[in-house]
């Protein structure tokens, strides 16, 4: 999935690179690449929880907004895989 998004980043003209990093929690990897890299910001895809389940399963996006300390843009899924 890193690895199509970068690609699409790509051909609509952005400086794009995949990475895969192992480290829990997970937001942690994604700031820390941010901050590797220097991000200008980070896009993070969600998946349209609703509250009842984001409480339950967590939120990858909420976590690196919290705590990225620099834009991130959460990108929703489309309407019709909600």
């Amino acid at each position: 999935m890193a690895a199509r998004g970068a690609e699409l980043a790509r051909a609509s003209g952005f400086q794009a690179e995949a990475r895969t990093i192992l480290e829990t929690p997970t937001w942690q990897a994604v700031v820390d690449v941010a901050n590797e890299v220097d991000a200008a910001a980070i896009v993070i895809g969600s998946r349209g929880l609703d509250q009842l389940h984001e409480a339950f399963e967590g939120s990858l996006s909420h976590q690196v907004t919290a705590h990225a300390g620099r834009p991130v843009l959460v990108v929703p899924p489309p309407h019709n895989e909600r």
